[in-house]
């Protein structure tokens, strides 16, 4: 739980310092509407319902934000949409 927690805080911090240097970059797109928070709820939630912990590495890539995280001692990437906070898991 303490690793899940400080990884979630982590990720916060990241995607804080980043948002504003990315939305300043891409002049019109649908994810200068989508705060940061609400990235990191989604990112937060489905973590607590599918058992993956130690969350790291977050990269924006256009629409879209990946994490690599744990699950069940097996790494994973994870890719959440930011403007429908669809969440895709994926091996490796």
């Amino acid at each position: 739980m303490r690793k899940l927690i400080v990884a979630v805080l982590s990720t916060v911090l990241v995607l804080g310092a980043a948002g504003p240097a990315l939305s300043a970059s891409r002049t019109t797109s649908a994810t200068a509407d989508v705060p940061c928070s609400e990235t990191r709820n989604t990112l937060a939630k489905y973590a607590a319902d599918h058992g993956c912990s130690d969350l790291s590495n977050v990269n924006r890539h256009g629409d879209r934000v990946e994490p690599t995280a744990s699950k069940a001692g097996q790494p994973i990437r994870l890719s959440v949409d930011v403007t429908s906070g669809a969440v895709q898991e994926h091996q490796g």
